[in-house]
């Protein structure tokens, strides 16, 4: 499962709960010509109110690898929470095991860079430290479509 899949089904989720709403997905080749690289990955804008999401996806039980976090993402998503935005690293972790997991954890950059340093040299940070210091939202089928309940944390 590709991430942009995860970040399509984001997308529709926030259309479907604030249809009003602008909603940008930042292209992967963003700044490849110019060699700039992609701060986030979407930004979402309602009523005066700013988000700002960086996708990741990972397919384990067990631990998220930190060295899928780039510090380009870290410190844009900080500068967008800096300026009176919400800035989140969004985990979706999908794997089929004995059991069908597919879950989305919203973790707000500040709560991260506490999670940070507490973790220290560690390579890896394990599931379960993520979803207790994140939110956990989950999804419904509407008319075969995904649909997460992302309103939980835009609470708009």
């Amino acid at each position: 499962m590709k991430e942009s899949i995860f970040a399509g089904e984001m997308k529709k989720s926030l259309s479907y709960h604030y249809p009003e709403a602008l909603y940008i997905k930042i292209p992967d080749s963003f700044g490849q010509r110019f060699g700039t690289e992609k701060f986030f990955d979407a930004f979402f804008y309602i009523n005066g109110q700013f988000f700002a999401f960086e996708y990741k996806q990972h397919k384990s039980h067990r631990a998220f690898p930190l060295s899928k976090i780039r510090p380009i993402q870290e410190e844009y998503l900080q500068k967008a929470k800096n300026n009176q935005g919400a800035a989140y690293f969004v985990f979706n972790i999908r794997y089929k095991k004995s059991a069908r997991v597919d879950i989305a954890i919203f973790v707000d950059i500040d709560q991260w860079n506490i999670l940070k340093q507490e973790l220290g040299s560690r390579k890896s940070i394990p599931l379960d430290i993520l979803k207790n210091n994140g939110t956990i939202i989950s999804y419904e089928r509407i008319d075969r479509r995904k649909i997460w309940y992302i309103d939980r944390i835009i609470g708009l």
